[in-house]
């Protein structure tokens, strides 16, 4: 399941281990202010670790989820954000690249920016972009998410998630998740 950071207490993680949650989805997005303003997503990042902290308390798994991309990011914004991502106690992160989805704020303010019709026939998702929006080329953003992907999954960090891990289910679930995101990921 998913939630808000910002959201979790201890209360909170304590009712949703006795209702069963064994991981959920925190969308962080970005570690940078001015664009968590222009995303207009009113996410309190100093509570971010903290929420992270209490749900693993409970033995519930903890994945974040980020995004590369977004309209004039810097390099040093993505940077920062992949940062944020590797110093919080989280078991898994992911790192997408921003699309303008019709109908949505972001589509709406760079459509003239796109060729409608090829745009429609695409597939869109965000493994495969298909609008520049950042100040940074799709070459560099893919090797940024590359190395923010090697910097979080460290030693460390595989023997938290190994610690977690109840049943051989559990390892193909982790195994299948970590070649879809790390080994190979998309872009």
């Amino acid at each position: 399941s998913g939630l808000r950071a910002d959201r979790v207490t201890e209360r909170l993680a304590k009712k949703m281990k006795k209702a069963g949650a064994f991981m959920v989805a925190i969308g962080v997005e970005t570690a940078s202010m001015d664009i968590m303003r222009d995303i207009k997503k009113g996410l309190d990042l100093a509570k971010v670790p903290e929420a992270a902290r209490l749900l693993t308390k409970y033995g519930i798994l903890v994945w974040g989820y980020f995004m590369l991309g977004f309209l004039n990011e810097t390099y040093d914004e993505m940077k920062k954000t992949a940062d944020f991502a590797r110093k919080l106690p989280i078991h898994f992160a992911s790192f997408s690249i921003v699309i303008p989805y019709p109908g949505t704020e972001l589509f709406n303010m760079v459509k003239d920016r796109i060729d409608l019709n090829a745009y429609f026939q695409l597939t869109l998702n965000s493994c495969s972009p298909q609008i520049q929006l950042s100040k940074v080329p799709f070459q560099d953003m893919w090797k940024v998410k590359k190395k923010a992907l090697r910097r979080f999954y460290t030693p460390a960090r595989f023997l938290r998630i190994a610690k977690t891990i109840r049943s051989v289910r559990e390892i193909k679930f982790y195994w299948k998740k970590f070649k879809q995101v790390v080994v190979r990921p998309h872009f």
